[in-house]
């Protein structure tokens, strides 16, 4: 518990990552509040090449089944960063549709970029 609470500090991505790291080393069982945490680290920081890559860990290597929730996080991730065509395929690549709050986050962010 008290990880995920240090895995979602804001402004603190690489301190974060370098936690989930250890908690991988220590082969510590980590489970969706932590992948959130680490996909909500690297969301507020910019860091689209980890997101991606704790993204498919996720998946591969610890067998979470990506949720909305996970898919959110990703195009979160993708929307800030300003790399719309990568959110929308994800919204086009999702095992289910896209949620109110998909479409109004890519439409703001349009918004925003149009601008």
């Amino acid at each position: 518990m008290l990880a995920n609470s240090l895995l979602s500090k804001h402004g603190h991505a690489n301190k974060a990552l370098k936690v989930f790291e250890e908690m991988q080393r220590q082969n510590v069982e980590i489970g969706d509040i932590t992948f959130i945490s680490v996909l909500s680290a690297c969301t507020h920081s910019g860091l689209v090449d980890e997101g991606e890559k704790y993204f498919d860990i996720m998946a591969k290597d610890h067998y979470i089944c990506p949720t909305m929730q996970f898919y959110s996080c990703l195009f979160n991730l993708y929307s800030q960063a300003r790399t719309l065509k990568k959110a929308m395929d994800i919204v086009n690549k999702m095992p289910f549709p896209g949620g109110a709050t998909v479409w109004q986050t890519l439409f703001a962010r349009c918004h925003v970029l149009c601008n």
